[in-house]
C-alpha cells in the first residue's frame, strides 16, 4: 500500500510546530534530508530557529553566523534548532513533537522579548527578575524531560557530508546530463511509508522532485488534484505552470545534489507528477 505523500513546500515549510504539551513553538523554518550512501533519501529531522529560516531565505551569511552564536552559547545541551524525526510524534497539519518548548532553539528568543520587551509594560506577565517559570529550572531527563535525541537512534547527527537541507534543493537549477536546461526545483515529493520510529508516525522517504516554472500557485495548493474549484483559479494556475514535471528520486545525480552549488543533474525522461 502506498504511503501518505508530503510535498516539502506545500505540507510542512512555515507550518505550525506544537511542543508535546500543545505549546505553539514557532513555525517548520527548514528540513534535514539524509542521503545514504546508496543514494536513497530520508527526511532526517525538522530545523526551526534562529538564523535556520534567515538561510533558507537567501540571508545565508547572517543565518549561519546566528545558528552558529546560537550553538555556541547553548552548548552540547542547550536547546536545539534541530529536531530528529524520532523526535516527531506525529505530522497532519501542524508538526507535533515529543519535547518541551523550552528545549526547542525557538523558546530562547521568545523568552527574551517576554522579559525585555512584554514583562516591562506595565501590566505585563512576568518580569525579568521574577524568576524561572515553573517546571523551567533543571531541565534534564532525570525531571521527566526528554532530551533531543541523539547517537545510535539518530544515526545521521554526526557527519553533515551526507545532509543536505530542503531550502539547497528547492529553486536549484535542473539540467540532463548534456546540461540542457529543464527548469528549477518546484517541490521535494515524499513519502511517508518507512517503519514507525519513537513517535507515531512512519518514517518519510525522498519519492523525487518536481521540475517546472511558477511556484506560487503551487504554494497556493491551486495545483493539488483533490482541489475540485474554483474553476477559474484552477484554470489560470495550470495557464502559469505549463511546464510542471517530474524526476523521480533515482534519476537525480545525488552528488550534484550534495555539492554546494551548482545544478542538479538527472538521467532519464521528465514524467508526469504522480497523482496530477
Amino acid at each position: 500500500m502506498t504511503g501518505r505523500v508530503l510535498m516539502a513546500a506545500l505540507h510542512l515549510l512555515d507550518h505550525q510546530l506544537v511542543d508535546r504539551d500543545g505549546v505553539l513553538v514557532g513555525k517548520v523554518d527548514d528540513l534535514e534530508l539524509f542521503i545514504a550512501p546508496d543514494g536513497s533519501a530520508t527526511l532526517s529531522a525538522v530545523l526551526s530557529g534562529p538564523g535556520v529560516l534567515a538561510s533558507r531565505l537567501g540571508h545565508t551569511t547572517y543565518g549561519h553566523w546566528r545558528e552558529r552564536m546560537e550553538a555556541a552559547l547553548e552548548g552540547p545541551e542547550g536547546r536545539t534548532s534541530r529536531i530528529a524525526m524520532p523526535d516527531v510524534r506525529r505530522i497532519t497539519s501542524r508538526v507535533e513533537t515529543t519535547l518541551p518548548a523550552p528545549l526547542l532553539a525557538t523558546y530562547g528568543s521568545e523568552r527574551w522579548v517576554g522579559d525585555h520587551l512584554i514583562g516591562r509594560i506595565p501590566g505585563g506577565r512576568r518580569r525579568p527578575d521574577d524568576g524561572p517559570e515553573p517546571g523551567e529550572s533543571g531541565i534534564g531527563p532525570e525531571q521527566g524531560v526528554t532530551a533531543p535525541t541523539s547517537g545510535p537512534a539518530d544515526p545521521t547527527t554526526g557527519d553533515a557530508s551526507d545532509r543536505v537541507r530542503v531550502s539547497t534543493v528547492l529553486r536549484r537549477e535542473v539540467v540532463d546530463a548534456s546540461g540542457a536546461h529543464l527548469g528549477h526545483v518546484l517541490d521535494v515529493r515524499m513519502v511517508q511509508d518507512g517503519p514507525v520510529g519513537a513517535g507515531f508516525d512512519a518514517g518519510v522517504r525522498v519519492d523525487g522532485v518536481v521540475v517546472g516554472v511558477g511556484r506560487a500557485p503551487q504554494r497556493a495548493g491551486l495545483l493539488r488534484h483533490r482541489v475540485h474549484g474554483p474553476w477559474l483559479l484552477r484554470w489560470l494556475a495550470k495557464l502559469a505552470t505549463p511546464h510542471r514535471r517530474y524526476v523521480p528520486w533515482g534519476d537525480v545525480q545525488v552528488a550534484t545534489i550534495l555539492r554546494a552549488d551548482g545544478p542538479m543533474v538527472v538521467d532519464g525522461e521528465l514524467s508526469d507528477v504522480p497523482g496530477e
